[in-house]
């Protein structure tokens, strides 16, 4: 038996362990009836009539694939139902089930057997025809069975164990050749069988899920019309050999597009199904590539696994290369390091599977069975994957529209100045703003040369964790907020760098006059490896980090370059102001703005709503949303973040919203998961100087500071702003 069937037994017989389990050791169960299983029967159940013979079982007029494991859990079911002394009434004949309820809704009948269950007046029970008795069972078997009784079909809308052999889309017939697939009638084209055995994997997914589906309405457009051949087996796949008998088989397919953006898949002989806008999308784009050439599939020529290299050059000049770096024997990924002429560095961490993905992505016009030339064109760009231990290599070559592989060219279909614009260096760097463990941060140093004063800080963390100021000197080091630099260096680790270039000359003198620095250090790590080889050797030192930064003149952007002037990139300014965000212990709302998804500012009966749209803001009030000024925005955040108070109550508890001027609910992702909702009430504005506000979070962990604090009335007024102070 299968395990649905060993568990609809085991439902059965837990819920009749009182009868199984009698106290007279010496009483034996029966079994419910004697017969084998019939390889043809009916069965009435959940509205439903199903008939089985042997593989295929008829539904509603449809004949399909039988799941023999649900076939068989039904009959085990029933015969597997334990019959106790006194637990039965004899000879009742078919007239008298209708006071068991044992009506003719729930039946299974074949040559020789049938069998009934059903219940009324909160007992169940079951009657077998043969013997003229119905058993009374267990509480809760009548519903196991029902359950076992449902669809008994396998629901797939193509035979199970189907090998294709032939696929044919909207006329053009491919075809298996070896391990690969070609076009029929045009060999010399590329291969499509990473293509094709994608669309085949669409296809064994369909399921029947509706029998009572409506048919395509009359003029649905036809989006996709593929037939395929191959061969099915009936049985279990774990059954199979070399000598299992199969069958011929074609399955015809049609696609069509809804006005919903979904659509509906029919198989002929089935009813149609329906196709969510996600799922035809998905069989879109799995029809439409089968409609162009690529001039190579990677995986088809390399194991994946194997690449060490891809190496670009132009003009017999290596211009850079993504290298493969062995990974730390503690670790299930390799990283990828970027070389090119003079410099290395950490490569983007997606790196490997987006160049995999330029290679896959060429798509070329007159293909023709032709592999590189002896001589290539003046220009030419040559890239080669390297794999394995013994450097074996494969090339692909680009000049202007001309595209080769070892077996293949043609002319590229879409613009080559936008292939080679990814051939570039700066494309494939690491682009996070911290490429490290954050946890690792040991020491902060920023100047902040566009503050007035000029404002100098650093903070360190000593032995036992905690965070203290080391700098302006002001006698003995002073803790600051441990939470408000853990949310720092946690906005840090998400962000990412903007554009990235090698350092120019205007680049580098952002060095000499910047209007900004900051500067890291992250410390040593080998705690918890067993040995050096298990520790990234980068990692086994004390390691520092800096950047110089100058305000481009439209405000919103940062360009920057790294202390050892490599690069220089920019900075979005959203980042930049979490640079400046104070650390004093006193912070009473210290949100992160790049953190924030929503914001709720509520004052009186008035509403705004701030909601965050990618890089952009919305702003609505009682209205639809508009987009936001971000510099507004930011200031906002900035007047929230600068709010401090001497002390805090951390037992006080914000008064009902009839007690309060308004409120602010900003949502942040939780360091749980989830969204955790940061709050602050603030109490009414009168004539004194500073104002009562309350602060929470609906989190029960969370760093956030919560309780009472006060702050000057005039920062209040501030922390309430209406939509018109938002506006562009």
């Amino acid at each position: 038996m299968n395990k649905l069937a060993w568990l609809v037994v085991l439902t059965v017989l837990v819920a009749g362990g009182a009868y199984v389990f009698w106290p007279e050791p010496e009483v034996t169960a029966e079994r419910f009836t004697d017969a084998a299983q019939p390889a043809q029967f009916t069965v009435r159940c959940n509205g439903l009539e199903q008939r089985v013979d042997g593989t295929r079982v008829t539904i509603g007029g449809v004949e399909l694939a039988a799941d023999r494991g649900k076939v068989g859990a039904l009959w085990n079911a029933l015969a597997g139902i334990p019959v106790q002394p006194g637990r039965t009434v004899e000879r009742i004949g078919e007239d008298q089930l209708a006071g068991y309820g044992l009506g003719g809704g729930r039946e299974l009948s074949a040559e020789g057997v049938r069998l009934r269950w059903g219940s009324t007046g909160g007992t169940d029970y079951a009657w077998n025809a043969a013997q003229k008795r119905v058993v009374v069972l267990p509480a809760g078997a009548s519903a196991a069975i029902d359950a076992a009784a449902q669809r008994l079909d396998d629901r797939k809308l193509l035979p199970a164990n189907l090998l294709a052999d032939r696929l044919v889309v909207d006329g053009t017939v491919f075809v298996r050749n070896g391990g690969g697939w070609s076009v029929e009638l045009h060999p010399e084209r590329p291969s499509a069988a990473r293509r094709i055995n994608a669309l085949l994997q669409l296809a064994s997914g369909l399921a029947l899920t509706d029998l009572a589906a409506p048919p395509v309405p009359p003029l649905a457009p036809l989006a996709a019309k593929l037939s395929i051949t191959g061969t099915a087996a009936d049985g279990d796949p774990m059954e199979m050999g070399p000598d299992t008998k199969r069958r011929l088989v074609l399955v015809e397919l049609a696609l069509y597009r809804d006005l919903a953006g979904g659509g509906q898949v029919a198989v002929q002989g089935l009813p149609p199904q329906r196709l969510d806008p996600a799922a035809f999308l998905a069989w879109e784009g799995a029809v439409a590539v089968l409609k162009q050439d690529l001039l190579l599939t990677v995986d088809e020529l390399v194991p994946r696994g194997e690449i060490t290299a891809f190496v670009v050059a132009r003009d017999g000049a290596e211009l850079f290369r993504l290298e493969r770096r062995e990974k730390p024997s503690g670790t299930d990924e390799h990283r990828w390091d970027l070389a090119w002429p003079g410099g290395r560095d950490d490569a983007a961490p997606d790196s490997f599977t987006r160049f995999l993905a330029l290679l896959d992505n060429l798509r070329i016009r007159e293909p023709r069975a032709e592999g590189l030339p002896k001589e290539l064109p003046a220009g030419a760009t040559v890239i080669t994957i390297r794999w394995g231990r013994q450097g074996q290599s494969t090339r692909v070559a680009l000049a202007g529209p001309q595209v080769w592989s070892e077996r293949h060219r043609g002319r590229l279909a879409d613009d080559p100045a936008g292939v080679l614009d990814q051939l570039v260096p700066g494309r494939w760097l690491d682009r996070r703003l911290l490429r490290r463990d954050p946890g690792r941060v040991a020491k902060i140093q920023r100047v902040l040369h566009d503050e007035v004063p000029r404002r100098e800080e650093v903070v360190t963390r000593n032995e036992s964790g905690a965070w203290l100021r080391t700098w302006p000197r002001q006698g003995a080091a002073q803790p600051v907020d441990a939470a408000a630099v853990e949310r720092l260096v946690r906005q840090l680790a998400g962000a990412e760098l903007g554009r990235m270039r090698f350092a120019t000359a205007e680049d580098r003198a952002i060095l000499a006059d910047p209007q900004l620095e900051f500067d890291l250090r992250f410390a040593s790590t080998t705690a918890g490896k067993q040995s050096i080889a298990d520790t990234d050797v980068d990692d086994t030192a004390d390691q520092d980090w800096g950047m110089a930064l100058r305000r481009e003149q439209d405000g919103r952007i940062w360009r920057g370059i790294d202390r050892d002037g490599q690069f220089g990139f920019t900075l979005d300014d959203e980042v930049v102001e979490a640079l400046r965000q104070p650390f004093d212990p006193g912070a009473v709302f210290p949100v992160v703005p790049a953190l924030v998804k929503r914001c709720e500012i509520r004052r009186g009966e008035r509403l705004t709503v701030l909601v965050r749209e990618g890089a952009r803001w919305t702003v609505a009030e009682g209205g639809e949303p508009r987009p936001a000024d971000e510099q507004a925005v930011r200031r906002w955040f900035r007047a929230l973040g600068q709010l401090s108070a001497a002390t805090r109550d951390d037992r006080a508890v914000e008064p009902p919203p009839a007690q309060l001027e308004g409120s602010v609910r900003c949502e942040v992702p939780g360091l749980e998961g989830g969204t955790e909702l940061l709050a602050l009430g603030v109490g009414r504005l009168g004539t004194l100087a500073r104002v009562p506000v309350w602060t929470s979070s609906d989190k029960a962990v969370s760093r956030f500071p919560r309780g009472r604090s006060e702050i000057p009335a005039s920062a209040a007024e501030q922390v309430l702003p209406a939509a018109a102070a938002f506006a562009r």
